[in-house]
């Protein structure tokens, strides 16, 4: 190979040192979306205790029915993270009422309604709560609901430390809603 050619083979490797060096600092720096929980105690792998059951259902719940236009891209990382089997049929429905400008949705947990299970698999947290839709300001509608939230223990990850992952939510109107 002539001076030139490796010279030139020189530069190139340099570059692609660079490149990668670029890349990794790029990678290393960004920030990650992580689940967390403040209150929620460590948790042993397939044993989590019911403080953490039930503030990750609450958590989960409120994060899928709270949103506006704005907030809900970073709403759909939270969704598709935590229930990834889950999370069109889910994330369809709000997708299309998140896309309304001036809707808000809101969902307001009534702590003395929580419940836990041992399911097969995993366990199912049902919850009851008020959730709100508001249009420009103005509250459009209301109404009681239920919400089912079946989670699954999985091995932790950085993005998910606890290992809870949603498998079944289900909502279920309680009444009528309120229009005004």
């Amino acid at each position: 190979m002539s001076r030139a050619g490796m010279t030139r083979a020189l530069v190139a490797l340099f570059a692609a040192d660079a490149a990668l060096a670029l890349a990794l600092a790029w990678v290393a720096t960004r920030p990650r979306d992580v689940v967390f929980m403040p209150s929620a105690k460590a948790l042993r792998p397939g044993d989590p205790d019911e403080a953490s059951l039930r503030q990750f259902a609450v958590y989960f719940a409120v994060n899928l029915e709270t949103y506006t236009s704005a907030t809900f891209p970073a709403q759909e990382r939270l969704v598709r993270r935590l229930a990834a089997a889950e999370a069109e049929p889910l994330l369809a429905e709000r997708r299309r009422a998140a896309s309304d400008a001036g809707l808000e949705s809101s969902l307001f947990i009534d702590p003395d309604s929580i419940r836990i299970r041992r399911v097969e698999g995993g366990f199912e947290t049902v919850l009851q709560g008020l959730k709100r839709h508001t249009l420009g300001g103005r509250l459009s509608w209301e109404a009681p609901f239920e919400y089912a939230v079946g989670v699954e223990i999985s091995p932790p990850t950085e993005g998910n430390p606890y290992g809870l992952c949603v498998r079944r939510f289900a909502a279920k109107r309680l009444d009528d809603a309120k229009t005004h």
